[in-house]
């Protein structure tokens, strides 16, 4: 960012700045916004005269969170991928064994509750065997 309009001003903390960014606020005084509408951008600060220009330490953050939030997604389907594969594998060998798929919970499941939420949902919709 370029700087305050009538001279230069020390910016907040670079956290602060960014919460502020990222709820459309100016980063510097928090109050005048970044767009009007869903993605006009505004060349300076109604409230505080700050001028949005982007510097070369702005696009750098930028791309490195950018390139982690990638490559975590990468991770991710590397993960999804490799479970997909055992369970093809233990299907094909196993075929006698049921499978069933229950979605995941939000939270870890590590207590006897959290189990039985699970066995709930690989139980419902089938009757009970007599």
């Amino acid at each position: 960012m370029a700087g305050v309009a009538g001279g230069s001003r020390q910016g907040p903390h670079a956290l602060t700045a960014l919460g502020r960014g990222l709820t459309n606020r100016c980063p510097h005084c928090g109050i005048g916004k970044i767009y009007t509408g869903w993605a006009t951008e505004v060349k300076t600060c109604p409230h505080c005269g700050l001028v949005y220009e982007p510097t070369e330490g702005d696009t750098a953050v930028v791309d490195r969170i950018t390139a982690g939030l990638l490559r975590l997604h990468a991770e991710r389907m590397q993960v999804i991928a490799r479970e997909q594969r055992t369970r093809d594998r233990f299907t094909s060998l196993h075929p006698e064994v049921a499978v069933a798929e229950v979605a995941a919970l939000p939270g870890d499941v590590h207590d006897l509750a959290g189990l039985r939420v699970i066995g709930d949902r690989l139980t419902a919709g089938r009757t009970p065997s007599a």
